[in-house]
C-alpha cells in the first residue's frame, strides 16, 4: 500500500562523513531530512520545535553516550519514534525500569526498552540495509501494521513487535 507522504527524518550523529552519507541516503530513499544534530547538546535544543516522523540518533555522540537523553527526549516530549544507529549496540540498554515509579510503563510504548526507542540498526550498516529498513519504517510508522517482517540490519524493541503483531 502506497503512504501519504514520504518521513521526515531527523539525524543525530557526530561524525560528519556519516551524517552527510545519511543525508544522501535518507533523500535517496525518497524521504526528508527534517534536521540534523552533531552532539546530544545540540539535538536536545532542537526537540521542542523539531518536526519530524522518525531520529535515527547514534548513541555514542562527541559530548559521550547523550544519545540516550536525545532518545528519551524525542520519545516523552515529542512523542518520535527512535532508531539507534550506533557500532555500540550492546550499550543499548534493555530497559530503564530504574527510571520509572513501579507499575507504570514508559511514555513512548510498553515495556520502554532500549530506553524507549523502536529498535537498533547496527554500525556498520549497508547500503541496501538501511534502505529496506526505512522501507519497513515507512510503512510501520506511517500505515501500521508493516505488512512484513522487519529487515535483517533492524532490530525491533519486543514492545513495537507486540504493538505490530511480528513474529519473534
Amino acid at each position: 500500500m502506497m503512504n501519504p507522504r514520504p518521513l521526515r527524518i531527523f539525524v543525530v550523529e557526530d561524525e560528519a562523513l556519516l551524517l552527510m552519507h545519511l543525508e544522501a541516503l535518507i533523500e535517496a530513499a525518497g524521504h526528508g531530512v527534517a534536521g540534523t544534530a552533531m552532539s546530544g547538546g545540540e539535538a536536545l535544543r532542537l526537540v521542542p520545535t523539531l518536526e519530524a516522523d522518525l531520529a535515527l540518533v547514534d548513541l555514542r555522540l562527541c559530548d559521550g553516550e547523550t544519545g540516550l537523553s536525545v532518545c528519551r527526549s524525542l520519545t516523552r516530549t515529542r512523542r518520535i519514534p527512535v532508531i539507534f544507529v550506533t557500532a555500540n549496540e550492546r550499550r543499548v540498554p534493555l530497559g530503564d525500569e530504574a527510571e520509572r515509579p513501579p507499575g507504570t510503563v514508559g511514555d513512548n510504548d510498553p515495556g520502554d526498552d532500549y530506553a524507549g526507542a523502536l529498535g537498533v540498526i547496527a554500525k556498520p550498516y549497508t547500503l541496501h540495509g538501511l534502505q529496506t529498513a526505512l522501507a519497513f519504517l515507512e510503512e510501520a510508522l506511517l500505515d501500521p501494521p508493516p505488512s512484513l517482517a522487519p529487515p535483517p540490519g533492524l532490530r525491533i524493541t519486543p514492545a513495537y513487535a507486540v504493538r505490530w503483531a511480528l513474529a519473534g
